[in-house]
């Protein structure tokens, strides 16, 4: 038939085929369709028990049905599908048959035995049931050409068989009688079907796996990690901050639950996969989604990394706790960083870019809405910085106006410096900062203290003290503007505000 011509592929259910009447106006709506058809074959136990064993019944019903028709298609894809209207699962083969007869009678008989009717022959009913007994027999230990719902029976299989009839207590023996020559199966593990497709043991449970090393890792995840598009895995980075070990790739970073993993090196050690763990190293995805342990002979891939990864804050008191580290090590060099910082040395237009860049990382404002008012000196209106506050539980976000002074070391800013209440009036703030590389008199505290309580107004202190110790937990900031002794750079890259 021109393909030109050819209807959309038809859609049909297992159980159609048990019905006479249908089969033959299916058959022709299939061959009007080139032979294509999306075949349906229902997962009625999932949303409608708490049996792990009805559910890996299911899937095994639906993986005998594709490895039944594979030999007789020309393509044969697969999907997980839901009806919301009906709540059913099931799944959806998206198949093509040059040689439709031969398909057609074999959709006749599974659908007996598979998806039957009342009024199905008893004898063709006993004999799919024994055949599809005859092929569970053989998992997990045969290839199969889908490998999701063979290894989605076997994990339901196995949690089924823990809960409903073994029990947590069971010995070694009790579970070899259910699953002969499998002793991962007492730890949570299965055999994957993976395992036949490449040659080498994979293992799966409810959320890792556990491969030998020497596979094509990567292959395997986009193929059956159910991950979308190419992954990419580099060499993690580990870094030791206090009782945390981190893994980075230089875009996100992740602890490492290292709990995740004892379940595995436990399997492996008592079934004799595993002498010695001896050392480990990490890989990670791009995304930091995916951890990977290379222990031994073994890759330990845990899918729920991503739930470790580091936010902002928790990466911030990372960088300062290694900034201490650092620091004493310089100490031990005879090289210690100076706290102190010449700011007499540093210009009025450097200071405001040094204050821009430490309200950006401070945390408390949005680093997206932070701007500096045009040049030191120019006519801001008594704006140098603008920023709002980071909203926080039941009190939104308030704009903040900053006023910076260079004054002289150990100098102090009085009140009668800084203009206040005219400001916030005429710009609207809800929030005034100072910030100043000398100390805060007595009077500028008095004088925003009072403005703020009558037009109830935050505010929010930088004076020398605390920008030096800001400056020194983070250092690269701080080198941007000084050297090591805290002298002023004479080469100074340029903040972009």
């Amino acid at each position: 038939m021109d393909k030109s011509v050819q209807s959309e592929p038809v859609v049909v259910w297992l159980s159609d085929f048990s019905e006479v009447g249908v089969q033959e106006a299916t058959l022709e709506r299939i061959k009007q369709a080139g032979g294509r058809l999306y075949l349906n074959v229902k997962l009625p136990s999932i949303g409608y028990c708490d049996s792990h064993l009805d559910i890996a019944s299911d899937y095994l019903d639906a993986l005998f049905v594709g490895e039944t028709i594979y030999p007789l298609c020309t393509r044969v894809d697969w999907q997980h599908e839901y009806r919301e209207s009906s709540h059913l699962h099931y799944i959806q083969y998206c198949l093509e048959s040059r040689n439709l007869t031969p398909l057609i009678d074999k959709l006749r008989w599974l659908a007996c035995g598979i998806d039957c009717e009342d009024d199905c022959d008893q004898e063709t009913f006993e004999q799919v049931r024994s055949c599809v007994s005859d092929f569970e027999s053989e998992l997990p230990f045969r290839r199969v050409h889908f490998v999701e719902l063979a290894d989605n029976y076997m994990i339901n299989q196995v949690t089924g068989q823990s809960y409903e009839n073994i029990g947590d207590d069971a010995d070694s023996v009790v579970w070899n009688e259910f699953f002969p020559n499998q002793p991962e199966c007492k730890f949570g593990y299965i055999l994957s079907a993976m395992t036949h497709e490449f040659g080498g043991q994979c293992f799966s449970s409810t959320s890792d796996w556990i491969i030998a090393a020497g596979l094509p890792i990567e292959q395997l995840l986009v193929k059956y990690g159910g991950l979308d598009g190419e992954i990419q895995l580099s060499q993690a980075a580990m870094i030791r901050c206090g009782d945390m070990d981190v893994a980075t790739n230089d875009r996100v970073a992740v602890k490492i639950e290292y709990s995740a993993f004892e379940d595995g090196v436990r399997m492996l050690r008592e079934t004799g996969r595993l002498n010695e763990p001896g050392s480990q190293s990490f890989r990670i995805s791009q995304d930091g989604s995916i951890l990977i342990a290379d222990i031994g002979n073994w890759m330990f891939v845990n899918f729920a990394a991503g739930e470790s990864r580091l936010g902002k804050v928790q990466l911030e008191s990372v960088i300062a706790r290694l900034g201490m580290g650092v620091e004493s090590l310089r100490q031990c060099l005879g090289r210690p960083t100076m706290i102190a910082c010449n700011w007499d040395g540093l210009s009025d237009e450097r200071f405001e870019r040094l204050c821009c860049d430490v309200l950006e990382r401070c945390g408390h404002y949005d680093r997206e809405r932070i701007t500096k008012m045009g040049r030191s000196r120019s006519r801001d209106g008594g704006r140098d910085i603008i920023a709002f506050s980071n909203p926080r539980a039941g009190r939104p976000s308030r704009k903040f106006i900053f006023q910076c002074k260079r004054i002289g070391k150990d100098k102090a800013l009085g009140g009668k410096n800084v203009s206040v209440s005219d400001v916030v009036d005429q710009f609207g703030a809800g929030g005034f900062g100072v910030m100043t590389s000398g100390l805060i008199d007595a009077t500028l505290y008095d004088k925003v203290e009072q403005i703020a309580n009558n037009r109830s107004i935050d505010r929010d202190w930088w004076d020398q003290l605390r920008l030096e110790r800001f400056l020194a937990e983070n250092t690269d900031i701080k080198n941007r503007y000084f050297d090591g002794s805290g002298e002023p750079q004479n080469t100074w890259q340029r903040s972009q505000h």
